[in-house]
């Protein structure tokens, strides 16, 4: 699947091309901008991208994992971006020579991207579509503002195209090796965005779509689960270590979920129900968040259906992750973009839907898994980047379509149609 043995030359050359400029213009917008990227400030600690450089410093110099709690460690973010910054700051040093090689790492990281971009677009329809697809992505404002930004979205995009890939290979010709590989990706995957550990959902769908045998399907989960359970355990046993109870990820949902839970303030009503809630009293949990959207639905059904189901999944759509104008690139211009490779997306997986073309079913059940995880969150452009590939490759084909048929040069594995 990941070979371009069968692909001519032309092909090729086009991919590596595609994959040259994405490096190079990467590796030119990260340096000239540089630390105009960044969020915060080293000084004042005011946001994401400098408290993960800080952590970082914190594990690398005295081994605990702190986030806004120094010197006590934390259970507010998972430990996999601050390791991956600890391991270039013990090589390069300081904050500023760090950030200089985690973003041309992370230029490297969007190159490769496009590979695996390819690779995913030419299994699910052929590799006029994935080159397409390709250069749709070189064309994509934000993916370069991730090369430059010091946020974990441009390790973890690569790591989840990964996970991609290896699901829709094990779908193609299981094995246990392959499933392993899914289960040791999985575990990777959460530990950036814990949200993303039950994927394996996806492919359970999948399966029961498929009809793939009971025993095989008992088996594969097994080895997804044991696998991933091996490689989280050193998280588990540090938490339980210094919190003195299991703790299978973070401690630090209730925030977002309470940004994110209704438009405006809960009802008036709510609070005389539930008075320990109250904006008097300081509370973040997550307890307080389902009685809030229990009590909604209790009183207003409708509103807070639609509110769940429509309207914050358009919230999730209508931004885009890109949050520094560079080369005369304004924030509504690329924001225009977006929504027009959104929608070109949608009308593209319609009309794949509707030709019964191509094997699209993991792509439809990873964006609709992806939108369900993050329905309960307030909506930010970071959560729906890692899902805009899917919609790239919709969109290459809708565009694909007038300019000839495309039962040329397909993947094996998708000889059949949808599903």
């Amino acid at each position: 699947m990941f070979t371009l043995k069968e692909e001519n030359l032309r092909t090729k050359k086009i991919l590596y091309a595609l994959m040259a400029i994405v490096l190079a213009v990467s590796a030119f917008t990260a340096l000239y901008y540089g630390d105009a990227f960044l969020l915060g400030t080293y000084e004042k600690m005011d946001n994401d991208d400098v408290k993960y450089m800080y952590a970082a410093k914190v594990l690398l110099e005295e081994g605990t994992l702190v986030y806004k709690s120094y010197p006590n460690p934390t259970l507010f973010i998972m430990p996999g971006f601050p390791v991956m910054l600890a391991f270039f700051m013990w090589i390069f040093g300081d904050y500023e020579n760090t950030a200089i090689a985690v973003r041309l790492f992370q230029c490297v990281l969007q190159a490769a991207s496009v590979y695996l971009l390819f690779v995913i677009a030419r299994h699910m329809f052929n590799s006029r579509v994935a080159l397409i697809a390709c250069i749709i992505a070189a064309l994509y404002p934000p993916n370069y503002y991730t090369s430059g930004v010091i946020l974990s979205e441009g390790i973890f995009q690569i790591i989840f195209l990964l996970l991609v890939c290896m699901t829709l290979y094990a779908l193609q010709k299981p094995s246990v090796g392959k499933y392993i590989a899914i289960g040791a990706l999985l575990a990777l995957c959460a530990y950036f965005k814990p949200q993303f550990i039950l994927f394996p959902l996806v492919i359970g769908v999948t399966w029961l779509i498929r009809r793939v045998p009971f025993k095989k399907m008992v088996l594969y989960t097994a080895t997804i689960v044991l696998t991933a359970c091996l490689l989280l355990s050193p998280w588990w046993v540090r938490n339980y270590a210094q919190f003195g109870k299991f703790i299978p990820f973070t401690d630090s949902s209730g925030n977002p979920m309470l940004m994110g839970v209704l438009p405006g303030e809960p009802s008036p009503g709510f609070f005389k129900e539930y008075p320990q809630y109250s904006p008097d009293v300081y509370d973040d949990s997550t307890e307080k968040v389902g009685h809030i959207i229990l009590y909604s639905l209790k009183t207003k059904p409708f509103e807070t259906i639609k509110w769940y189901l429509f309207d914050k999944t358009i919230l999730a759509f209508e931004q885009t992750f890109y949050w520094l104008d560079f080369w005369g690139m304004s924030y509504h211009f690329v924001l225009a973009l977006h929504i027009i490779l959104c929608v070109l997306g949608v009308a593209g997986f319609i009309a794949a839907l509707i030709n019964r073309r191509g094997d699209i079913l993991v792509a439809a059940l990873t964006v609709a898994y992806v939108i369900a995880v993050h329905i309960p969150f307030v909506q930010f452009s970071r959560y729906m980047y890692p899902i805009i590939f899917i919609f790239t490759i919709f969109a290459a084909y809708l565009i694909a379509v007038p300019f000839g048929s495309l039962s040329f040069r397909r993947s094996s594995s998708v000889t059949r149609h949808f599903p």
